[in-house]
């Protein structure tokens, strides 16, 4: 189970670091139109967006990588895969409990809020089970399965 979380959520992590690098280098123009007017310039944007683009990518090859090093066993893998999955279900929380607190604080609508943090605790909840699977497979002796 482990292991395809996390490729799909390598997946889940690339798409949009492939389209904010694709929207960042040739789609800008398109984009900046339909924003409102922000206080900073569209070349400081673009740095930004490539940015954020980059990180996903980075993110993604994170995933990608304990998962493949879980289906090769790896003996790092499971460690590894624990630490990612315990930082990940950490900051959803962290991402459910911020879209609450702007939903009460009016930030937002209130139900965009609501569904940003079911959205956010089915993550962490994903990222929770995947680092306790992780966690007792590190837990079993040797040669056990």
């Amino acid at each position: 189970m482990a292991r395809w979380f996390l490729a799909a959520a390598a997946v889940a992590w690339g798409v949009p670091g492939l389209v904010g690098l694709a929207v960042a280098i040739g789609g800008a123009d398109a984009v900046v139109p339909r924003l409102p007017d922000l206080a900073i310039g569209d070349a400081a944007l673009g740095r930004t967006v490539i940015t954020l683009a980059v990180a996903c990518l980075l993110v993604a090859a994170a995933h990608a990588a304990v998962a493949l090093a879980l289906v090769r066993r790896a003996g790092w893998a499971a460690s590894a895969g624990v630490l990612l999955a315990a930082l990940q279900c950490i900051g959803w929380i962290g991402g459910a409990a911020a879209a609450l607190t702007s939903g009460a604080a009016g930030t937002i609508e209130t139900g965009l809020a609501v569904g940003g943090a079911v959205l956010f605790a089915a993550l962490a909840i994903g990222y929770g089970a995947t680092a306790v699977a992780l966690t007792n497979r590190l837990r079993r002796p040797e040669g056990a399965s």
